[in-house]
Formats: structure tokens, C-alpha cells, sequence
């Protein structure tokens, strides 16, 4: 595969889980107490959880060229995430949960190709 070709899916892919993150983190500051709007929490969750699909999607699409073992653990984490504000949300718990799934999703892509500094 020519490599320009293979940069571009490179960059769209870390573009889509920088994406996610982005959109995942503005779900969590919805979801906390002091600033607690879960109809938006939820919205913000569903973006994220478009963009994460669109990269796990492009990631067994080209698992050739994107084949990392920390994409497998942030696709993972952030489903863990996912799950724990969903199920707050329709459990009307608290949401100290949410937010510890989402800080082990940002030191999963803190500690990746992936992190936002790396942009």
C-alpha cells in the first residue's frame, strides 16, 4: 500500500479516537454533581460513542497498518465507561463510578499515540 495512503489512515484513525475523548470527557463533566445535566451527559456520550465505533470500525478495517495493542485496551476502557454512565444514569446512582471509568480511559490514552498532547 502506498505509504501517503497509509499516513492518511493513520492520522483519521487517531483523528476519530481524539474525537471521542473529546466527546467523552464533555459526558463526564455532565454527569458530575457540580454540573450535573445527564439528558446532556447522555447526548455528549452518544457522539463519543459514534466516533469510537468509526475507529474501532476503521481499526479491524486496516489492522494491518493500525495494529496496536493500546487501541484494544482505550476500545475497551472507554466501553467501560460507557457502560458505568448508562447504568448510573438509568439506576439514578451516583455518578463517582462514571467518572472513575473515564479517568482510567484518559490514562489509557494519556499513555498512547493517542493523547491529546500528541495532536
Amino acid at each position: 500500500m502506498d505509504q501517503d495512503i497509509e499516513i492518511q489512515i493513520i492520522e483519521s484513525f487517531k483523528q476519530l479516537v481524539r474525537s471521542a475523548v473529546l466527546y467523552a470527557k464533555q459526558a463526564d463533566d455532565y454527569a458530575m454533581p457540580d454540573n450535573t445535566n445527564l439528558p446532556a451527559a447522555i447526548a455528549y456520550l452518544q457522539r463519543a460513542s459514534s466516533k469510537m465505533s468509526a475507529a474501532e470500525a476503521l481499526y479491524w478495517a486496516q489492522h494491518e497498518i493500525l495494529m496496536r495493542n493500546e487501541a484494544e485496551i482505550i476500545f475497551k476502557q472507554f466501553d467501560a465507561f460507557a457502560d458505568e454512565l448508562v447504568h448510573d444514569y438509568a439506576t439514578d446512582h451516583s455518578q463517582q463510578w462514571t467518572d472513575i471509568q473515564f479517568n482510567k480511559l484518559m490514562d489509557a490514552v494519556n499513555d498512547s499515540a493517542f493523547a491529546l498532547q500528541n495532536s
